[in-house]
């Protein structure tokens, strides 16, 4: 679908002093030898900088809770599926976890793999979203074709009982050779906030109550504390609440999808994050309202204030929730 785009495209993709405190960092392209991950953090070696990211399916069901893995996420994705349950799409750059309960690709998938060329691991789907995995050509890792980089625990009902690791994906990438590594543009990052902004210690996304994302902030750490259905959002191996250094609720256009989830009839939500469209980004205790532009599938989505600046994300965990534009977020 073609969207048109406004001039925030035209801008530069580095909008701030290039020194100092408040410069950004832009991991593809600095000239300076320091190379930084897809979440802004320093790497000691260069090389991991070009590694291709593994994007996991992860399952947000009740049952499915706590999930393993979901907090060593550089990049996570949260969205509506059906049911009024959430699901993930979790971005790994250079770290190495185990992952899941992974579940089955969503329409959604398709907009966010290819921005980070990424490997992409789930179990199955719907017949038309696995048609446009093959005609997208993905780098797919399905486990229905790839068992042996999945394996099953007792301790979770089925379905939620798959799990992975992000270097069973790798080396079963290497099997079909799929190439290790990536150009990605990366997202822009300052350690220090930008001007401005308003208060924003509590954040509460707006999905179903089973499913209801929330966010608090630590002011003593400087991230977000991730919650979820009023509880606290922790991970399983480790115990430990998940945190976000970035917090961003991108609003997208949304509608029921043409065909149905699964044999019991269930509808999907279907999302078009190419175009353009409104977007909070939140770090540091505050908020600070723009837009989201991305030029096409295979561009990256890029934030920028009212004044058409880029919006730098805190170097970190980036945690995107993906909502219709018709719900907005509490934010107190």
């Amino acid at each position: 679908r073609k969207v048109s785009l406004s001039s925030f495209l035209g801008l530069p993709f580095e909008a701030a002093p290039a020194s100092g405190a408040g410069a950004l960092l832009a991991p593809a392209r600095r000239s300076n030898p320091v190379a930084f991950s897809l979440c802004g953090k320093p790497l000691d070696d260069a090389s991991l900088a070009r590694l291709r990211p593994v994007a996991v399916k992860i399952d947000n069901a009740p049952a499915a809770r706590p999930q393993v893995g979901l907090d060593q996420a550089c990049v996570v994705y949260e969205h509506m599926a059906e049911g009024g349950i959430t699901r993930f799409t979790a971005i790994y750059h250079t770290e190495d976890t185990e992952v899941g309960p992974v579940r089955s690709a969503r329409r959604i998938d398709l907009h966010i793999v290819p921005q980070y060329q990424a490997l992409f691991a789930h179990v199955g789907g719907a017949p038309a979203e696995m048609a446009y995995i093959k005609m997208y050509k993905l780098l797919d890792v399905d486990q229905f074709f790839n068992a042996e980089s999945y394996y099953f625990t007792r301790q979770r009902p089925a379905p939620s009982n798959v799990y992975t690791t992000i270097s069973n994906i790798r080396a079963r990438a290497d099997a079909l050779g799929y190439g290790r590594e990536a150009t990605l543009e990366g997202f822009s990052f300052s350690e220090k906030p930008p001007e401005g902004g308003r208060p924003a210690t509590q954040i509460i996304v707006p999905y179903h109550p089973t499913s209801q994302g929330e966010f608090r902030y630590d002011p003593q750490a400087g991230d977000y504390l991730r919650y979820t259905a009023g509880r606290p959002h922790v991970d399983q191996a480790t115990g430990q609440i998940i945190r976000a250094s970035t917090v961003i609720v991108q609003k997208v256009p949304s509608w029921i999808a043409s065909y149905t989830e699964d044999a019991g009839g269930a509808p999907t939500l279907d999302f078009d994050l190419v175009g353009q469209g409104p977007a909070t980004v939140f770090r540091n205790g505050k908020a600070f309202e723009g837009k989201w532009v991305r030029s096409s599938l295979e561009g990256w989505t890029r934030f920028y204030d009212g004044a058409g600046q880029v919006i730098p994300l805190a170097p970190g965990k980036i945690w995107i929730s993906v909502v219709s534009l018709e719900e907005r977020a509490t934010v107190r």
